[in-house]
């Protein structure tokens, strides 16, 4: 158990929140009912930093969270999250460009590389991408190259123009030292700007999403947080805005000549404890609503086989309100089970989703596109958007 913030090194830290009994990895693809029943179950002891506001999981076992070729967070097969993308890549390719055919971008944690060779289609900048989920090494599409493995300063070739991390930080159990490591691979090979992307903890603590939290994610940030870490790691801000309805923020970086312009000016609080108190109502609530909907009495789904579904479905199959199937439209996961309770992944096809008349959605970001979907297949199921 930690006794100090993996962000600061600080020791003044809040009592923990304690979530029980939640799978260690949520987004991977386990072929068989036994596979998903055999991921450990652990209890989350989320606690807060006094001095730099950084939530944690005092608890994270980052050695039984396996970042092979089996791990697959894609959300690039929904239309909504590509065009997330897509706007994310045009924010960069437009404020921070670079000479038509001159800019290298290196992408540390690149998972299966659906970003970067959209930033490089877009760009026509040379793609390097790193990252021991990838599938593929060597040349891809849109002038990328992929490697199969973590990153180190060693790599960084000279003249990069952007250095891009996604949907990373809060898998890293030492981020201070990662934040450093990031700085140091900006600085060698000359970066004009650092782009990093992560979960938002303030829409996280509004929505009291307690689906949102979950083993993978061992760091959650508010705004004041991500921009003190980052200034200690030798940054200095350009931009720091949310995107994808608030349920993100964009930081974007340039590296500061000296340590000594590092803003030592401590973030506010993020009222951990309020946030816990509002996720057991919310649970609560939420079960009320879904039993009102029949989902103690019959078939219901869950759109999303992403993190979110898989630790609602996991809370509530533990609740005696076990989802019939997860649907999802990764064609990498169909057929497989989610971690934990084994629940099994299904595309979203007519044949499937006429048997279920009620269907949660744990992302209201993806409820037009689901009620299109299911307008072309003729379907009106009751949906439940948290």
């Amino acid at each position: 158990m930690k006794t100090q913030c993996p962000g600061c090194q600080g020791k003044q830290l809040t009592q923990p929140w304690v979530v029980p009994g939640q799978p260690a990895v949520l987004n991977y693809r386990c072929h068989s009912h036994t596979a998903a029943t055999k991921v450990p179950l652990l209890d989350l002891h989320l606690v807060e930093c006094h001095e730099c506001g950084l939530v944690f999981n005092a608890g994270f076992d980052e050695s039984l969270v396996p970042y092979d070729g089996g791990y697959d967070n894609q959300q690039s097969h929904s239309s909504v999250f590509w065009n997330h993308m897509e706007e994310c890549a045009r924010h960069l390719a437009t404020h921070y460009a670079a000479p038509a055919g001159s800019g290298i971008v290196l992408e540390p944690g690149c998972g299966k590389g659906a970003y970067l060779k959209m930033l490089c289609k877009l760009t026509g900048w040379r793609g390097l991408g790193y990252d021991t989920t990838s599938e593929a090494a060597g040349e891809g599409e849109h002038n990328t190259h992929f490697v199969n493995r973590n990153a180190s300063t060693g790599d960084i070739p000279t003249g990069i123009h952007a250095l891009v991390c996604r949907h990373v930080i809060e898998h890293v159990g030492d981020v201070g030292a990662f934040l450093r490591l990031l700085h140091e691979m900006a600085v060698a090979g000359g970066a004009k700007v650092t782009y990093i992307e992560t979960p938002s903890w303030e829409w996280i603590v509004a929505q009291a999403a307690f689906w949102d939290v979950f083993h993978e994610h061992c760091n959650y940030f508010t705004a004041a947080t991500l921009q003190h870490l980052a200034k200690d790691a030798g940054f200095h801000v350009l931009e720091h805005f949310t995107t994808f309805g608030g349920q993100y923020q964009s930081l974007y970086l340039g590296t500061s000549d000296t340590f000594a312009s590092r803003d030592r000016a401590q973030p506010s609080p993020s009222e951990l404890d309020a946030f816990a108190r509002k996720a057991d109502a919310a649970k609560a609530t939420l079960q009320s609503h879904l039993v009102v909907n029949g989902a103690g009495r019959g078939p219901y789904a869950i759109w999303g086989a992403g993190a979110k579904g898989v630790t609602l479905a996991n809370t509530f199959t533990h609740l005696g309100m076990a989802p019939s199937i997860i649907i999802d439209s990764n064609p990498g996961k169909a057929g497989t089970f989610i971690p934990g309770v084994a629940v099994p992944v299904h595309p979203p096809g007519r044949a499937t989703l006429e048997k279920v008349p009620l269907i949660v959605i744990p992302n209201p970001n993806y409820l037009p596109e689901i009620q299109e979907t299911l307008r072309n297949l003729g379907l009106n199921p009751t949906l439940v958007s948290i």
